[in-house]
């Protein structure tokens, strides 16, 4: 295999020769290195075409970059030549790489031949197995020059990341006294200071089914592991008999993902949400109402779908009415930044 870092001298003696069968035996350079321009004319016109081909190397991954050398010799006289790169694609189809020119030479004050250099890249798409052909053409005078080469595609072996650690953290979540709309920040640890709330007032909404669960209906139907889950990514109502904060230690849940019911839903917000808005997140829903509880004052507030949502707001619930079915993601374009200019 032809190492990347070759010389095109090197790879223009090692590479295949085409002659025209026309003009093979009509003339040959006659003159030698550093002769006078006035021997050189006496001498006849240089009529042979050779054209050489190559790539960088034999193998490659998929998403790597192909870069092809070529070079094409020719009379003085003739007609500037063009170079191009014929990708046999494995569907069939092929792709065409115009090579551009970047030195021609001429020897032997016109009379010898002209030696013309031309390069390209062409990146190979990720689906791509290989081996793939890929013809070297040259054209110059009327002459078609070719040859060909084959390239062969190494397996595109997945590196595996590294576990990426769980979203841990502490939490605080304040209950006033009365109805509050909170959400677990995740499946750890939680504990309750100054009071503990022994025999809590707990309803969940079945967002399947449009209607409460009391504490024990939803862990009936959901036991406790699944109930956590649920918990932690929609929202539920807490009863407090007299204000008091949960402490939670723990990974936080994401609302990546998670499913939207026609009708009414309470979501969580979770920590991930913060820093954007309802529509930027909501996916393949379609959110058209959307509200706050105000505990402090034990009445509703309903806020815009376009409203940014604050860190300060994190565990709280909203209540949101989507007109379909769907499921909440960052797809609207909002949560990434442009990408780079070409």
């Amino acid at each position: 295999m032809m190492k990347p870092t070759m010389m095109l001298m090197l790879f223009l003696m090692l590479g295949t020769t085409f002659m025209s069968p026309a003009l093979a035996d009509e003339g040959n350079i006659s003159g030698t290195v550093g002769a006078t321009c006035a021997t050189a004319i006496a001498e006849p016109f240089y009529q042979g075409y050779e054209f050489q081909f190559n790539t960088d190397k034999s193998e490659y991954l998929p998403g790597e970059t192909i870069r092809f050398e070529a070079m094409i010799t020719a009379p003085y006289h003739d007609y500037e030549p063009i170079a191009r790169a014929r990708i046999h694609n494995p569907d069939g189809s092929i792709t065409v790489v115009n090579m551009d020119q970047y030195v021609c030479s001429t020897t032997t004050c016109g009379n010898g031949p002209t030696h013309c250099q031309y390069s390209a890249t062409h990146t190979i798409p990720y689906d791509y197995t290989g081996p793939i052909q890929i013809t070297g053409v040259g054209k110059v005078n009327g002459e078609r020059l070719t040859e060909d080469v084959t390239v062969f595609f190494l397996p595109n072996v997945p590196i595996e990341p590294e576990p990426v650690p769980p979203y841990m953290g502490k939490a605080e979540i304040r209950l006033y006294k009365g109805w509050n709309l909170i959400s677990l920040p995740g499946t750890g640890h939680i504990r309750a200071e100054p009071y503990d709330l022994d025999d809590p007032i707990i309803f969940v909404w079945l967002p399947q089914d449009q209607r409460y669960l009391t504490l024990q209906e939803f862990e009936n139907h959901y036991g406790h592991n699944g109930g956590e889950d649920f918990l932690s990514t929609h929202s539920f109502w807490v009863y407090a008999r007299e204000a008091t904060v949960l402490f939670y230690e723990g990974e936080f849940a994401s609302y990546s993902g998670k499913e939207i019911f026609h009708g009414w839903n309470f979501l969580a917000h979770t920590k991930d949400m913060s820093g954007h808005t309802l529509e930027q997140i909501e996916g393949t829903a379609n959110i058209q109402r959307a509200y706050r509880w105000n505990a402090g004052t034990q009445e509703w507030r309903k806020i815009a779908t376009h409203e940014l949502l604050q860190d300060y707001n994190a565990f709280e619930g909203i209540l949101v009415y989507s007109s379909n079915h769907g499921y909440l993601d960052k797809v609207n374009g909002y949560s990434e930044p442009p990408e780079f200019p070409e």
